[in-house]
């Protein structure tokens, strides 16, 4: 019992932690709001003040040993989103249960109970999204100092390959855009990160935004693909390197690890010959 207590009395989760409970406050008062026209009926006064000494009681208490602080939220995802309608939807059930054995609110509107599940749990979860993307929108790039770093390919692989960087705290790359040669992913946005056009405007995008880096990031590339940003980034004097193939990567994970210099097969499209210099010498002799 002790342990999970341990665990979450960190400031960083106390702080989210006081935060729920004033969602869980904020919630319950705000359905009654919503139920009566956003105003307190008189002769729901000490009902209103009752309730919301249970549900203060209640659902933090369901909260802490739910395990929901046990996440890290800067990595927020749809996994989360499901652990927290799940958690809120169980501590309104037992919320709501021990203000139906009250005898003085058994004439509490069901309306009530239905407005402070949606609300609180639109609350929580807005919170945690919200600063996931301030995280990733703000934090991130005002406070990097990697080098300015393209990534040609906003598919699976450049998608895969931001979140990776992001997640290093002293990553060597701070990617300011991505280029892409399908017409609909231009002019939108992946992770917070504009497609700044197609790969025809690779060397307009280097000398703008004062790129340092290329990062090829499309495993079935073409030769031709590699070639073309290796002429561009000689000619513009930027570094370059590229993913590995479609299969070492096929497990959905991409690491900063795998991020290789250009070589010579990459811009073959092909594995390059060896020549096999003994047997062409004995026919020269």
């Amino acid at each position: 019992m002790i342990k999970p207590f341990t665990f979450m009395l960190t400031q960083r989760r106390l702080m989210v932690f006081a935060l729920d409970i004033s969602f869980i406050a904020a919630a319950f008062l705000l359905a009654f709001l919503l139920r009566f026209d956003f105003t307190f009926p008189a002769s729901y006064h000490e009902l209103i003040k009752d309730g919301l000494l249970v549900v203060l009681l209640v659902k933090p208490l369901v909260f802490l040993f739910s395990g929901m602080y046990r996440s890290i939220w800067k990595y927020a995802s749809l996994q989360d989103g499901i652990e927290i309608f799940k958690v809120v939807t169980f501590s309104t059930f037992i919320a709501s249960f021990a203000l139906v054995l009250l005898d003085d609110t058994r004439a509490l509107p069901r309306s009530i109970y239905v407005l402070d599940w949606v609300l609180l749990f639109a609350m929580v979860s807005a919170s945690r999204l919200l600063w996931r993307i301030y995280r990733e929108t703000y934090l991130i790039p005002r406070y990097h100092a990697g080098k300015r770093t393209l990534i040609i390919g906003a598919g699976e692989a450049g998608h895969l390959l931001l979140k990776e960087l992001r997640k290093q705290k002293n990553s060597a790359y701070q990617v300011i855009g991505f280029l892409d040669d399908d017409p609909s992913k231009q002019g939108m946005r992946l992770g917070g990160v504009p497609v700044m056009g197609n790969l025809g405007r690779l060397r307009a995008a280097i000398r703008k935004h004062q790129i340092e880096e290329v990062i090829i990031a499309i495993p079935t590339a073409q030769g031709a693909v590699a070639r073309q940003v290796v002429a561009c980034c000689k000619e513009t004097k930027v570094r370059f390197k590229t993913l590995p193939g479609i299969k070492d990567i096929i497990d959905g994970t991409v690491s900063i690890s795998q991020i290789k210099d250009v070589e010579i097969e990459d811009i073959l499209g092909r594995e390059p010959v060896k020549l096999e210099l003994e047997t062409i010498r004995g026919y020269l002799t």
